[in-house]
């Protein structure tokens, strides 16, 4: 497999995107994300941001990401998967 170097940037730019909407929709509105590829997209930016902090996510952050844990979950229990 070749790494495409040329559209990486674009590509995290748009994961990058994705997650911040998602966090900001869900601290204005409690709504997540309705796929399991985006849910999972979510929780990845969120552990890359707070990797990056250097800290533990806690208040509102903290209470997202388990609500990614828990999408995630319930979408595997029900086999809703891609």
């Amino acid at each position: 497999m070749v790494c495409d170097t040329e559209n990486s940037p674009r590509f995290r730019e748009a994961m990058e995107n994705l997650s911040n909407r998602c966090a900001t929709a869900y601290a204005e509105r409690q709504v997540l994300p309705e796929s399991l590829t985006e849910l999972r997209t979510c929780l990845f930016f969120e552990q890359r941001r707070w990797h990056h902090f250097g800290e533990d996510p806690n208040g509102q952050s903290g209470t997202y990401i388990h609500a990614l844990l828990e999408g995630i979950r319930r979408k595997v229990q029900s086999r809703e998967v891609e």
